[in-house]
């Protein structure tokens, strides 16, 4: 249908908006994937050691602070106190630094502790002693036996996020006045533009849905235990 605010298809909105909120979204992934991968490798490996104890401490603290509270004390010790990073709007590279550390740090948190746990986890199964008893090199066993089966509890939560960033940069887009979808949602629910807000559920459903698929596919593609165990439950 038609927005109740500005008489236009809510498609052609959307689609003007969207943009900001995938690049958003794609860049915060990425920087929580080059910092978790290898800090939660690592910690796994290397249990009580000091990469293991600076990423649970790391972990803690993303995972507790609000993202409204991160994104107000980056923008006063980055912009306000220090003048170096714009404090909203879009246009250069420098106005996406802030918004993206702010969504990608909680993700860090969760995918570091994830890929931690499923790393001690996998160390301790029988193809690891076994690939060992047969003399291969420890590098190659992490990297290519333990690191393809711990890697897949993240590879869910990747799918799982996908869809939250996609569709719940909400908070993120008001602080940071970042103009997204997140934020038209926002004005639709004080305006009570009810075309733009059931396209937001719909499209937040197959969003969701989407990525699920994306993540289980690619899992069956790096963990052949998976198309095995289903075999033989079949």
């Amino acid at each position: 249908g038609r927005s109740y605010m500005s008489n236009q298809p809510v498609v052609d909105e959307v689609m003007y908006r969207i943009p900001a909120t995938i690049q958003l979204a794609l860049t915060s992934l990425l920087i929580a994937i080059c910092v978790s991968i290898p800090l939660g490798f690592f910690s796994g490996m290397r249990k009580n050691g000091a990469v293991d104890h600076v990423s649970r401490l790391f972990s803690f603290l993303g995972a507790s602070i609000p993202t409204f509270v991160l994104g107000y004390l980056l923008i006063f010790f980055f912009s306000v106190k220090l003048d170096l990073l714009p404090v909203e709007g879009v246009g250069t590279w420098a106005h996406l630094i802030l918004p993206s550390i702010t969504l990608a740090v909680p993700l860090i948190a969760t995918y570091t502790r994830l890929l931690r746990s499923s790393v001690s986890e996998a160390l301790q199964e029988p193809f690891v002693q076994y690939a060992r008893m047969r003399g291969l090199k420890e590098q190659s066993i992490m990297f290519k036996h333990v690191f393809r089966i711990a890697i897949s509890p993240m590879l869910t939560g990747l799918g799982v996020n996908l869809g939250k960033l996609l569709t719940g940069t909400i908070i993120v887009e008001a602080v940071f006045s970042w103009p997204g979808f997140g934020r038209f949602f926002i004005e639709a629910i004080f305006n009570r533009d009810l075309p733009v807000i059931q396209f937001y559920v719909l499209m937040s459903a197959c969003i969701f849905i989407l990525s699920s698929l994306m993540v289980d596919l690619i899992q069956l593609i790096i963990d052949p235990r998976i198309s095995r165990k289903e075999g033989r439950q079949q």
